[in-house]
């Protein structure tokens, strides 16, 4: 059920017109004390992502990689 509002609330953000937002960004969006910076961090790290300028196209990377989470 959370991982579901943290997703649908990650796919809002996705849908909004940026050029590049950080991590910090992320996680105000997906309201959720369970994933934290650190856990975006990890996913940055491992996607080859810089977590200070987030693209649409690394947005979903990181989007398909929560989803595969346990959060």
């Amino acid at each position: 059920m959370e991982k579901e509002k943290i997703l649908r609330k990650l796919e809002k953000l996705l849908n909004r017109d940026f050029g590049y937002i950080n991590t910090g960004r992320i996680i105000v969006s997906a309201d959720s004390s369970k994933l934290t910076v650190n856990i975006i961090n990890t996913i940055c790290l491992q996607e080859d992502i810089d977590p200070n300028r987030i693209d649409k196209r690394a947005l979903i990377k990181i989007i398909d990689d929560i989803k595969s989470l346990d959060v």
